[in-house]
């Protein structure tokens, strides 16, 4: 059902809940009006992304149409949750009417879910309760001869920042001298383009999605992983987690996850490129470490079961037969 690259948070959610809950929607295009639909079936009312709705055509009206579903909500006792994934799109795009949903959603939801500390969340709002992203199964990756210094994967968007990075790489002598891998589907052509214009020699490029078993063949002869988003929607990444789950040495901008998991020690943060930089050397020498079993055992504490209890232990169960939950796949 998916290819190479693809993000199946959305399914795994359901997984996680599919046992404490019954789920009644599946994938639909027909965005708010399957919600509306389901209404009479349902319990709990879960939304993801539900600000990207306004993206969707007609999308005004889909707000009218999200007021009339969460005052229905609350006329009938259904709860509402929430779970804020940015802190604000990051498809500028509509940007007004993605605030008003967000006003919407802080005062009409019940249970307000993130996978970022109320800190990093902007304008969080009050009973903000987290959980880290979940982390898939602990499967550290073979180790190789290192062929790159730094592997900078997945799809390739705007908002991650890596033609600036590229720019910076180029622009640095000392870290022109690094090798740079950018592995990952661009989401235009003029973006890989314009990577290909920017990057230096030492910087290679391969536009394509990438497979599970390539990734982590490519995690295996690469120094570190890193992610260069600059930004601030930024709250939380998949990618992340999985660079984790396979054991992998990750620095990250001071941002969302990044900042928190960093002040934990889980990965590395850096904010320009001469921080960077110093923090290459650093790890070169040995004076820079991440500890292994501490990052294991992060990955056993955040796992996708973990994040299932956390789940059904914030959402009510009804006095009723089932309790469906519904997400809006705006993702």
């Amino acid at each position: 059902m998916f290819g190479p690259g693809a993000n199946d948070y959305i399914q795994r959610v359901r997984d996680c809940l599919n046992g404490p809950f019954d789920v009644i929607n599946q994938p639909t295009r027909l965005g708010l009006l399957d919600v509306l639909r389901k209404l009479p079936r349902t319990d709990t009312l879960y939304l993801n992304w539900i600000d990207d709705v306004v993206d969707r055509k007609l999308g005004y009206l889909q707000i009218v149409l999200l007021l009339f579903v969460l005052v229905c909500c609350w006329l009938t006792g259904k709860q509402v949750v929430w779970f804020i994934h940015n802190n604000t799109s990051h498809n500028p795009r509509n940007w007004k009417a993605k605030q008003v949903v967000a006003a919407l959603m802080r005062f009409f939801a019940d249970t307000i879910l993130s996978h970022a500390p109320a800190e990093q969340v902007v304008k969080a709002p009050p009973g903000l309760q987290t959980f880290d992203h979940p982390v898939g199964s602990w499967n550290p990756v073979v180790r190789g001869k290192a062929q790159y210094d730094l592997l900078v994967w997945g799809t390739v968007s705007p908002y991650k920042g890596i033609i600036e990075f590229l720019r910076l790489h180029a622009a640095h002598p000392e870290l022109r001298q690094r090798k740079v891998l950018v592995a990952g589907r661009f989401v235009r052509s003029e973006l890989y383009e314009e990577a290909i214009a920017v990057a230096a020699p030492t910087a290679e490029i391969r536009n394509e999605a990438i497979s599970e078993a390539e990734l982590q063949r490519l995690m295996g002869v690469s120094r570190s992983v890193l992610f260069c988003y600059h930004s601030q929607s930024v709250l939380s990444s998949g990618a992340l987690a999985r660079s984790l789950s396979y054991g992998c040495q990750v620095i990250g901008p001071p941002l969302g996850c990044f900042a928190a998991l960093a002040d934990k020690n889980i990965i590395f943060s850096y904010r320009d490129a001469d921080d960077l930089n110093g923090l290459l050397e650093r790890i070169d020498s040995g004076a820079a470490v991440i500890d292994r079993c501490r990052l294991e055992q992060y990955a056993l504490e955040q796992s996708w079961e973990a994040f299932g209890s956390f789940l059904e232990a914030r959402i009510k169960r009804a006095d009723v037969s089932f309790s469906p939950v519904l997400m809006n796949q705006a993702r």
